[in-house]
């Protein structure tokens, strides 16, 4: 399934799904603009895990970490290469490119990540990834940013997202539609259940944005509409009806979003 055809069906199962009960809103009516705020906060998200999916699985294979976070089978890499740079810091160089091989999900992947593990094994507390993201693409959408993800320990950890070369957001080109989408965030995710293996289904994790860490969540969507969001408790993600695509929706939670700083919409997961 490629992004222009995830865009599409999520259009339609969004609808679905929110009144069918898998999502309800304190607020009403949803405009076509509120939709597609939320449909872009979720695909870029999904874009940076599909990222850190991609860097856990090389890790696992090298022995430099169990799959610990999101964590799935991904193929289809040309060449992988490594480079010690410091003292506890190992250099990743993942090639895609000029492969047309699609993975297990479907999806073509092409060009570079490079990511740096700090820390002997990011299974540590303290230990640390820090990605370079500047050509890497999904089914020709590209995907730019620099993302940070670090271990805090007890089955939690720090993502920070933000934009490279001296931009503040991070962007994913929409190639069917010839749009961006811009986007910056730290979150907190907690692990609270999983058996540890490389199925990212088998995991059930926390997404919170509160309590102590300056978290936050802000992008403008391919409308070019500026929006924050805030997580006042915390979002569970599951099996179940939440899972589309490369996209998971949570089942438990709420997520409060401000559009142009005047249009709020809460959407309540139960």
């Amino acid at each position: 399934m490629n992004f222009t055809k995830i865009s599409i069906l999520l259009i339609v199962l969004f609808t679905l799904q929110f009144f069918s009960g898998c999502k309800k809103s304190k607020n009403s009516p949803f405009s076509t603009e509120h939709v597609n705020m939320m449909l872009d906060n979720a695909i870029i998200e999904a874009a940076f895990d599909d990222v850190l999916k991609v860097a856990e699985n090389i890790m696992k294979n090298n022995n430099d970490a169990r799959v610990s976070t999101l964590g799935a089978p991904l193929g289809c890499y040309t060449s992988i290469d490594t480079m010690i740079t410091g003292v506890n810091v190992k250099r990743y160089t993942v090639d895609f490119n000029g492969t047309t091989c699609s993975s297990y999900d479907g999806i073509v992947r092409n060009g570079r990540i490079i990511f740096d593990l700090e820390g002997t094994n990011f299974n540590t507390t303290g230990a640390k990834l820090t990605f370079t993201i500047g050509s890497f693409s999904f089914d020709s959408n590209i995907l730019k940013g620099k993302m940070i993800v670090t271990n805090l320990g007890s089955g939690i950890f720090n993502m920070q997202i933000s934009g490279i070369s001296g931009s503040e957001y991070a962007v994913l080109s929409l190639h069917s539609i010839n749009k961006d989408i811009q986007w910056r965030a730290k979150l907190k995710r907690k692990i609270t259940s999983g058996d540890g293996d490389n199925n990212m289904l088998n995991n059930k994790y926390k997404i919170s944005t509160s309590g102590t860490g300056n978290y936050y969540i802000e992008g403008i969507t391919s409308d070019s509409k500026h929006y924050t969001a805030t997580i006042p408790g915390y979002l569970l993600l599951d099996n179940g009806c939440n899972t589309v695509g490369l996209l998971r929706y949570p089942t438990y939670g709420a997520i409060d979003f401000i559009m142009e700083n005047v249009d709020y919409r809460t959407v309540d997961y139960g």
